[in-house]
């Protein structure tokens, strides 16, 4: 991932999800394409990276390259408008939010906590999963052969927010390393 530029890096994601997804799935990456379905651009600003609809579940995808603080300035406001958004326009399924990023910063880490835990602008509580570029090819390579990734996915998203009893973001992360762990194992 090192060597992907950012649309780079949202083509993989979005194909990983297309490679996985249930034949009835729409996966939509929000990237500008050439006529071959190449990347000429990352998403523009006010969309997410790509939108998955699902059997059962709805899910935005954001990826990043940031890994320092900007990753707070740059991803996590957006990210919670780009979920709250999203889910105004679907209300027929339950919307989750995959964050994506070589590394999860403690700034932006901290403040999707603050969506997920307290809630947006409007207070309601989001269903947002931040997880490193690692994690999540772990997650595709382990469960690449499954009939019901989409399934399992949903499982992995609701078991890291179930937050009633993790009092801080240090303790969020320590949670989702768990769950996934347990997942693989």
């Amino acid at each position: 991932y090192r060597n992907f530029s950012a649309e780079g890096l949202e083509k993989i994601t979005s194909d990983g999800f297309m490679c996985l997804a249930n034949n009835t799935s729409t996966i939509k990456p929000n990237y500008s394409m050439d006529e071959d379905g190449n990347p000429k651009s990352h998403a523009k600003a006010g969309v997410p990276d790509i939108e998955c609809y699902l059997e059962n579940f709805n899910l935005i995808c954001e990826v990043t390259k940031l890994t320092g603080r900007e990753q707070w300035y740059s991803e996590s406001v957006p990210i919670a408008r780009h979920l709250n958004d999203f889910e105004k326009n679907n209300l027929d399924k339950d919307n989750y939010c995959l964050f994506i990023a070589p590394r999860i910063h403690n700034d932006g880490m901290w403040a999707i906590w603050c969506c997920v835990k307290h809630g947006y602008l409007d207070g309601s509580h989001q269903k947002i999963v931040p997880i490193s570029i690692e994690k999540f090819v772990n997650l595709i390579n382990h469960f690449s052969d499954a009939v019901n990734f989409e399934d399992i996915l949903q499982d992995f998203m609701d078991r890291c927010l179930d937050i009633e009893n993790i009092n801080d973001f240090e303790g969020w992360r320590e949670h989702i390393n768990s769950i996934f762990d347990q997942i693989l194992a």
